[in-house]
């Protein structure tokens, strides 16, 4: 685990060393532990006659967007994970959110950060801010054109027609690449 330690998780789960495991519910104790901003999903298991063991996967930050509070992480499902006082370096921010619950909650531009979740190395390296508009999910790159995604589908093959088309693009100057339709890909 990378934000989360085993005690926060101890009192989210309401287990605690002594207590009778035959009293233990163990779906209310994963509800209780999900509902904390980093948990994806956690299961608990009784290990006879005195164990129980949580297994617990974090959502992994994908994105931030600028909340209220100040910069907030968020993951590809735009859940809100914390509120940070340093940008992580190599992460996108999200455009075109206005609604930015405190961590726990989902921030209403869904399709971006479904985008930004789905988006890996060099694409989420070279990715400024990634924004909703009204047309779809756009890329906006830290040097070149802008990426129109369209619908938030098929990602990883939109990104692979932009950096086939940018790659086929050298020397020629491009403002931006259309892959909302990938076997199709514009560029203008």
């Amino acid at each position: 685990m990378h934000h989360l330690t085993a005690t926060e998780i101890e009192d989210a789960a309401g287990v605690h060393t002594g207590d009778a495991m035959v009293w233990l519910d163990a779906g209310d104790a994963a509800s209780s532990i999900e509902a904390l901003p980093y948990v994806a999903t956690a299961r608990l298991t009784r290990e006879w006659p005195d164990t129980v063991r949580i297994v617990v996967r974090e959502r992994r930050p994908a994105a931030w967007v600028e909340g209220p509070s100040g910069a907030t992480l968020v993951d590809g499902t735009g859940r809100v994970l914390e509120v940070v006082d340093q940008l992580p370096a190599g992460m996108p921010e999200l455009l075109g959110a206005h609604v930015i619950p405190p961590p726990g909650g989902r921030i209403d531009a869904l399709d971006a950060a479904k985008v930004a979740g789905a988006l890996h190395g060099i694409a989420a390296a070279g990715t400024k801010s990634v924004e909703t508009t009204d047309h779809g999910v756009v890329l906006h790159l830290l040097s070149g054109p802008e990426i129109r995604m369209g619908e938030p589908n098929r990602i990883g093959v939109k990104v692979r027609a932009a950096l086939a088309v940018l790659g086929a693009s050298a020397g020629v100057p491009v403002t931006y690449v259309d892959v909302s339709v990938p076997t199709n890909p514009v560029r203008g």
